[in-house]
């Protein structure tokens, strides 16, 4: 027996069009007012009181780390080291007798007692001595420029009191208040900025900053 076969018919082809999804590269640029700052400011000042004698820098100079910036009148402090030094000696001396005499039975345990701190007490102001003389000398910290020279030559000073102010120029900072979503993105996706720096002091120059 025949019958009907139901027609089959085609599923239906639907064409569509492909594109590969990529990152819209938009650039926008927004301009502030910003500050330069050195990395770090120092006012440097005597531990010890005296007369400057020498004070061999000048505003805007340059100086090398351990160069001197500013030195007292040491003859004081020469003399107090030289005090010391034979007060030192004659205390090893007057030790080293009474540990003999002491070996021998000779000399009591007290007399010798009393050497030993004498010599401790000897050592620890030739100690002192050689400090305050050391600090009769202003060297520079690190590499260094000269912002300000604050005291003159010749003059007294006291313990504390600034001499010279100190810049680190080693590494400069531009100090800039971006708007808080700004700063936001900053923070969670800094690659996607470039910062630019330029000055009106230096018509052309352009320095790409590290955030």
């Amino acid at each position: 027996e025949g019958g009907a076969r139901p027609a089959e018919t085609d599923p239906k082809v639907v064409t569509v069009d492909l594109a590969r999804a990529a990152r819209a590269e938009t650039t926008r640029m927004r301009v502030f007012v910003g500050r330069v700052a050195p990395l770090k400011v120092v006012d440097l000042a005597f531990q010890v009181s005296g007369q400057i004698l020498e004070l061999p820098v000048s505003d805007g100079q340059t100086r090398q780390q351990g160069a001197l910036i500013a030195r007292l009148d040491t003859v004081d402090f020469e003399l107090a080291v030289e005090q010391a030094r034979t007060a030192y000696d004659l205390a090893e001396i007057e030790f080293n007798r009474a540990s003999q005499l002491a070996d021998r039975g000779a000399a009591a345990q007290a007399r010798l007692d009393q050497a030993q701190a004498n010599r401790a007490q000897a050592d620890i102001t030739l100690r002192e001595a050689e400090r305050r003389l050391e600090q009769a000398t202003i060297t520079a910290p690190f590499d260094a420029l000269v912002a300000r020279v604050i005291a003159e030559p010749f003059i007294n000073t006291t313990p504390n009191q600034p001499v010279v102010r100190l810049q680190d120029v080693s590494e400069m900072r531009v100090i800039v208040s971006l708007p808080e979503e700004i700063a936001a993105l900053a923070r969670t996706d800094g690659e996607s900025f470039v910062f630019t720096a330029t000055f009106p002091a230096a018509s052309g120059y352009e320095a790409t900053l590290a955030l």
